[in-house]
Formats: C-alpha cells, sequence, structure tokens
C-alpha cells in the first residue's frame, strides 16, 4: 500500500489540506514540512485512498446502482433537469 511510507506529520498535511482546503504553503507553516513535501504527501494520500477504496467506491455504475439513485430522486420529489 502507498502509504505505509508515509509518516503522522505527512498524513496530517495531506488530511488537513483536504478537509479545510488550506493551501500547501499554510501546511508548511503550520507543520514545518516544505511546500513540496506537502503536495508530495497529498498525492501518495490520494494514491493511497484510491487504491484502497477503488473497487467498492471508484467503480462502473450498474443499471441497479442507477436505479435506486433514481428511486431515491422520487422519493424526495427531486426532477433531474
Amino acid at each position: 500500500m502507498v502509504l505505509v511510507g508515509m509518516g503522522y506529520t505527512s498524513c496530517t498535511a495531506a488530511m488537513r489540506m483536504l478537509l479545510y482546503g488550506i493551501s500547501t504553503n499554510f501546511v508548511d507553516e503550520y507543520l514545518k514540512i516544505g511546500e513540496s513535501m506537502a503536495m508530495e504527501c497529498m498525492k501518495n494520500f490520494a494514491a493511497g485512498v484510491i487504491q484502497v477504496l477503488r473497487d467498492e467506491y471508484l467503480r462502473k455504475s450498474t443499471q441497479a446502482d442507477v436505479d435506486k439513485l433514481l428511486q431515491v430522486a422520487k422519493a424526495r420529489n427531486f426532477s433531474a433537469c
């Protein structure tokens, strides 16, 4: 798995950027890691999440998935454009 080599500071940097929508420059000042390192942490974190969750959440939708979503939308009186 990609995340194995990441330390706590690296994971913290990636999660803070995602959670708070902050820039690598802010992470640089807050966690005392370089801007390029913060960006590398984000890339590694994202690659690890994709690797772990790909089969479950990043798969192509089936007709059953689409039908279920349409039923939920109909039940909530949501009309698609």
